[in-house]
């Protein structure tokens, strides 16, 4: 979630510098908030508002940047670094497959571990978790 967040924020600062339009904010019939370049043609002009974004100091807006490009730095790097979540490694062939309650453990802990990252605060799991990881049972081994 904070990835996101540092690539909003570097994408806002550099679309602010560049594009320096004007942004409008307006509600329609069913109470939903939009935002745009233009104000919406159905509102009257006593309810548009034109939100002011304020141009950021040459040094934030690098500081951004160095960030955004850390934070794809990141993203990009192989698995197995801190903070990077690597995908699932292929399974072993079956007649190589371990199977012991050892390695059925293992497993388990590996797959809770890829999942932890998207785990929300009411212990679900978010959808795209299972793109990245694999939901593998807890062993009934003894």
């Amino acid at each position: 979630m904070q990835i996101a967040h540092l690539l909003l924020a570097g994408a806002l600062a550099l679309a602010a510098t560049a594009a320096q339009a004007d942004i409008y904010k307006w509600t329609d019939e069913q109470g939903r908030v939009h935002y745009g370049d233009r104000p919406s043609p159905s509102a009257p002009a006593a309810e548009r508002r034109e939100l002011q974004v304020p141009e950021l100091p040459e040094a934030q807006r690098q500081e951004a940047i160095e960030r955004l490009e850390k934070q794809r730095a990141t993203l990009k790097a192989p698995a197995g670094e801190a903070g990077v979540i690597a995908a699932p490694a292929a399974e072993a062939r079956p007649a190589e497959r371990d199977d012991s309650c050892a390695a059925q453990m293992r497993r388990y802990h590996q797959s809770q571990e890829c999942f932890a990252p998207f785990r929300n605060v009411n212990g679900s799991v978010k959808p795209e978790a299972f793109r990245y990881c694999k939901d593998i049972p807890e062993p009934q081994c003894d």
